[in-house]
């Protein structure tokens, strides 16, 4: 298969959002606001999980009627050592016939986290020979499976692996790759921004825009002093690839491991408000999230390579969706969990703001 021969949902703009962190999801009518909310900000992709049994069936009719990719992942909450079994394949089965064609069966399984086991020393040719048994089963239900995202920032190369143990062709025959490049709090074009290369001083105007709050109270000098002393003159997104564009990185492992490109899709990913990693940097504010997102569906839209088809951006909703993880909600689009700090009211700007952006389809000549 080649980059053209991928489904992509009708007039593609690459804009995508992860829906929630449930398995189980609203019914019937109450899927209605939810699915004109997503053509409102004209969403194109959405990531959701399933039980294994076809909990994301009915979600995922919906969603295609409303020229909307689903991406489905086989949750299973410790998924490794193992490969999937008879009851995921026949929910494949029955998510193919109603139009659904990409999987994920594995996630983040370089985090100890993600193993039923202690994770073992050779837990990466465990995860290829597992993605293995779990591609052929996926590609001869007609569907595409993913190879599996690794952590944010990780530069394990699985796909070497495949090819030496001679199976290419699964990439010939419809795999792609995963990832999760959350942009942390790190800037678009970082680690090229000034702040990353040259160590460039916060002014008392930046600091202030962003508040104490974001700053986690320490005092504009300190934070100077660690842009400088933490500075990276001529680091480039292959020595850094923990941010939105380390999808450049997964490329080029793909390209130097097999010869050619398959699609990535980020199944994860994007800005999040309150996240502050890095500490040269201020937390993620909505004001922020909002703008950053907006330059992502426009990077979309307007220059993306062709086989980088969408960012699924964590995270669409939480309690709203029947899920009530306090930490989920604070890094959902539609939550209360900012409003008294922000000044808002169950909802971030980022969700009027993609209403307000005009739509560009990447499919157009």
């Amino acid at each position: 298969m080649r980059i053209e021969d991928f489904p992509r949902p009708k007039d593609d703009n690459g804009r995508g959002v992860h829906w929630s962190a449930n398995v189980y999801h609203p019914k019937g009518p109450a899927l209605d606001f939810w699915i004109s909310e997503l053509q409102a900000m004209k969403i194109k992709w959405v990531k959701v999980l399933d039980d294994g049994g076809g909990s994301s069936l009915e979600l995922c009719e919906r969603l295609l009627a409303a020229d909307i990719m689903p991406i489905v992942r086989l949750y299973r909450k410790t998924p490794n050592p193992d490969h999937i079994g008879g009851r995921e394949i026949d929910t494949i089965r029955r998510l193919v016939a109603a139009g659904v064609r990409y999987f994920e069966t594995n996630n983040e399984p370089d985090l100890p986290a993600e193993w039923r086991t202690p994770m073992p020393p050779n837990w990466l040719e465990i995860v290829v020979d597992n993605f293995i048994y779990d591609a052929d089963r996926v590609l001869d239900a007609g569907g595409y499976l993913a190879l599996p995202a690794m952590g944010p920032g990780s530069k394990d190369n699985p796909i070497e692996l495949i090819v030496r143990k001679g199976r290419a062709d699964l990439f010939e025959r419809g795999c792609w790759v995963a990832i999760h490049n959350y942009t942390l709090n790190h800037p678009l074009d970082y680690p090229d921004d000034e702040v990353n290369q040259l160590g460039k001083p916060l002014t008392p105007e930046e600091y202030h825009y962003f508040g104490a709050w974001a700053w986690d109270n320490r005092p504009l000098e300190m934070i100077n002093q660690l842009r400088a002393e933490r500075k990276n003159p001529g680091a480039t997104i292959y020595d850094d690839p923990n941010c939105f564009r380390g999808y450049l990185w997964t490329a080029r492992m793909i390209e130097q491991a097999l010869g050619f490109m398959v699609p990535i899709i980020s199944t994860e990913g994007g800005p999040v408000v309150g996240w502050g990693d890095d500490k040269r940097y201020p937390k993620v504010i909505p004001s922020q999230q909002a703008e950053w997102q907006v330059q992502i569906c426009r990077f979309f839209q307007e220059e993306a390579p062709d086989y980088y088809f969408t960012c699924c951006t964590w995270l669409l909703a939480s309690r709203p969706l029947g899920d009530f993880n306090p930490a989920w909600d604070q890094m959902s689009w539609y939550t209360h969990a900012w409003d008294q700090r922000f000044g808002l009211n169950g909802q971030l700007p980022v969700v009027q703001a993609l209403k307000d952006l005009p739509s560009v389809s990447r499919l157009a000549p």
